[in-house]
């Protein structure tokens, strides 16, 4: 039971941040933040920003931990977007589940093709769906370390 807990909480988590920054990257008006700085239009990851180099999923190393509770579908793969700080070597999917109108994932972005989770900390957090909206939440999650061991502790790693 705890298990599944935790997996609400990640899952919540990850529409939350889904919603917060798709709505970052759509609205023009500034959104304030904890730290009371104001974020303007810009982001790592855009389908929209013209700098930066165009990814998709297929065109990168792409790990599926056994914590996804379904597979991602394969248009997803081919959504295009931008990555200001890249380039990055490998998407590990964490999260994958079905909405009422699609679906949606959240991987963690490496710099290395082969990451070791335990050293390396990612640089972002891809928030992506099948009906191609594209959100990255710029540096390491800080809930990362957590995820981590909560995946390792129950086999999902």
């Amino acid at each position: 039971m705890g298990s599944f807990l935790f997996f609400l909480l990640v899952v919540a988590a990850g529409w939350y941040g889904f919603k917060y920054f798709k709505r970052e990257i759509d609205d023009k008006t500034p959104i304030p933040h904890s730290d009371g700085i104001s974020a303007q239009k810009t982001s790592l990851i855009s389908s929209e920003n013209t700098d930066g180099e165009v990814y998709s999923l297929s065109k990168v190393k792409v790990v599926h931990l056994r914590s996804l509770r379904e597979q991602p579908v394969e248009a997803m793969n081919e959504i295009k977007f931008k990555i200001h700080d890249g380039p990055f070597g490998c998407a590990v999917m964490h999260t994958c589940v079905q909405g009422s109108k699609s679906q949606w994932a959240n991987a963690w972005l490496f710099h290395s093709v082969d990451p070791d989770f335990f050293k390396e900390e990612p640089f972002a957090q891809l928030n992506i769906s099948s009906v191609g909206d594209v959100t990255v939440s710029r540096g390491c999650p800080p809930n990362y370390h957590g995820i981590l061991e909560h995946f390792q502790k129950n086999g999902l790693l």
